[in-house]
C-alpha cells in the first residue's frame, strides 16, 4: 500500500487536485447540499492532507486502510499483495466515488490515467475482423522470452521497445480452444492482436516478472533499459491516432524485491519541482511491548482495526490462555479476557464478518492435541466455548 500511494502522490496534477478547493467541494453533494456518503473519498482527502502536514513524521492511515479493506476484502489482512493491483482498485474506487458525487462524465482519474486499446480478432478462415475497444489504466508488458533468466557473465538485459513489441505481437487462438466466428458460424482458429488507440497523460507500465507457473516461483530478473525522460512510444499507436506531442518522463518506480511467495516493495520517486529522486521504504517504529512474552500464538485483525493476540507459549513447558489487544492508533496493548477451554499454542484463529473470532485446535501442555474451540466477542472482551471438532 505504501509503495503504491507514494507513486501516486508524485503525480503532480492528481496530488494537487485533492489538495485544492475543487476536491473539498466534492465532500458536499451538489444536489442536496449534504455531506457526501463516500467515506473512502473523505478518508483519501484526509490522507493527502496528513501527508502535507507530516513533514518529517511518518503517518499510519489506519482508517483509510480499514475502509479500503472493507471495499476490497482480500486486502483486509497483513499479507503481501500486489502493489499494482492495489493501485488499480484504488483508482477505480476514487473514479466511481467522484462520478457519483460530481455527476460528471469524467474525473481526475479518467482524465489522467485512462487510455484506449483495441483488440482485433481475425478469423483465419473468412479473414473478417472483430474489433473491440476498451479503456486501460495500465499496460502489462511481458519481458521477451529470449531474455529470460541470468547468464554467467551477468544479468541479461532488454530494451523497453522489445517489451512493447512482445505485448502487441499477434497471438494465435486455437491451441487451447478455438474462437467462435459469427460469420462462419462455427469454432475456428484465429489471430488476436492489440492496437493502442489513445495514450493517457500518465502512463502506468507493469513489467511482468512472474510467469505464475505453479511449479516454480522463479522471478525474471532481466534488466529492462528505457529512457528516463522524453520517452516516445507513438510508433506503437495506430497510425491515425498518433499524437507526436505526447512524451513521458519517469516520475516513480514501485520496485519489488523477493519472489512470488513473498517480498517487499520500495518506491523511488522524483520530487516535482526539484527533480530530486527519493527512496521511500516502510519504517519500523518501536512500540510498547506486549504484556506477556509469547510465541506460537495467533494474531487476528478485528473490524475496528485492533489486533487480537491469543494463546501461545511462554516457554517450552508453559502454554497460555491469555489474550491481548493492540491498538494501532495509540501503539499500546490492553489485556482482554482469557480463553476458557484450555491454554493452547499452534492453534488457528479465524475472524468472522460479524466481528467474532474463532480459535480452534492447537496443542496444550504435554504436547496434547486439542479439539476444543472458542469464540471471542470484541464487544464484551469475553470468550464463549463452542462445539468441539470431531478430531483433535
Amino acid at each position: 500500500m505504501n509503495s503504491a500511494l507514494q507513486c501516486l502522490n508524485h503525480v503532480q496534477p492528481f496530488f494537487d487536485y485533492f489538495r485544492d478547493t475543487t476536491s473539498k467541494s466534492l465532500l458536499n453533494d451538489k444536489n442536496t447540499g449534504k455531506e457526501t456518503t463516500s467515506t473512502f473519498l473523505v478518508l483519501y482527502i484526509k490522507l493527502i492532507d496528513s501527508l502535507c502536514a507530516a513533514h518529517d513524521r511518518h503517518i499510519v492511515p489506519i482508517e483509510f486502510y480499514m475502509e479500503f479493506g472493507r471495499l476490497a476484502s482480500r486486502f483486509f489482512n497483513y499479507h503481501q499483495h500486489d502493489s499494482l493491483e492495489f493501485l488499480n482498485i484504488l483508482l477505480d474506487i476514487l473514479h466511481e466515488d467522484i462520478l457519483t458525487v460530481s455527476r460528471l462524465e469524467q474525473t481526475i482519474v479518467s482524465e489522467n490515467f485512462y487510455g484506449q486499446i483495441s483488440t482485433v480478432v481475425t478469423c483465419k478462415q473468412c479473414k473478417k475482423d472483430l474489433v473491440t475497444d476498451d479503456s486501460f489504466s495500465f499496460l502489462p508488458l511481458p519481458i521477451p522470452e529470449a531474455n529470460r533468466g541470468a547468464v554467467s557473465s551477468g544479468t541479461r538485459s532488454c530494451k523497453l521497445d522489445q517489451c512493447f513489441q512482445t505485448f502487441l505481437q499477434g497471438e494465435h487462438i486455437g491451441n487451447h480452444g478455438q474462437w467462435y466466428c459469427e460469420h462462419c458460424h462455427k469454432l475456428t482458429d484465429a489471430k488476436k492482436t492489440l492496437n493502442l488507440k489513445k495514450l493517457p497523460p500518465v502512463l502506468i507500465l507493469q513489467l511482468k516478472r512472474f510467469n505464475y507457473n505453479l511449479r516454480s516461483y522463479a522471478k525474471n530478473n532481466t534488466f529492462v533499459e528505457y529512457d528516463l525522460d522524453n520517452l516516445d512510444i507513438n510508433e506503437y499507436v495506430a497510425q491515425p491516432d498518433r499524437d507526436r506531442g505526447i512524451r513521458y518522463d519517469l516520475i516513480a518506480v514501485s520496485n519489488h524485491r523477493g519472489n512470488l511467495i513473498g517480498g517487499h516493495y520500495i518506491t523511488y520517486a522524483k520530487l516535482p519541482g526539484t527533480h530530486d529522486w527519493y527512496k521511500y521504504n516502510d519504517k519500523w517504529t518501536i512500540i510498547e511491548n506486549i504484556r506477556v512474552a509469547r510465541y506460537f500464538h495467533t494474531a487476528s485483525t478485528l473490524a475496528d482495526g485492533s489486533v487480537l493476540v491469543a494463546g501461545g507459549q511462554a516457554n517450552a513447558a508453559t502454554h497460555l490462555n491469555s489474550a491481548e489487544l493492540y491498538n494501532p492508533s495509540t501503539g499500546t496493548w490492553t489485556i482482554t479476557g482469557s480463553m476458557n477451554a484450555a491454554a493452547r499454542s499452534r492453534h488457528t484463529a479465524s475472524p468472522f464478518t460479524n466481528g467474532l473470532v474463532l480459535v480452534a485446535g492447537g496443542q496444550a501442555n504435554g504436547a496434547t492435541h486439542l479439539n476444543s474451540a472458542e469464540l471471542y466477542n470484541p464487544s464484551t472482551g469475553t470468550w464463549i466455548i463452542t462445539g468441539n471438532m470431531n478430531d483433535a
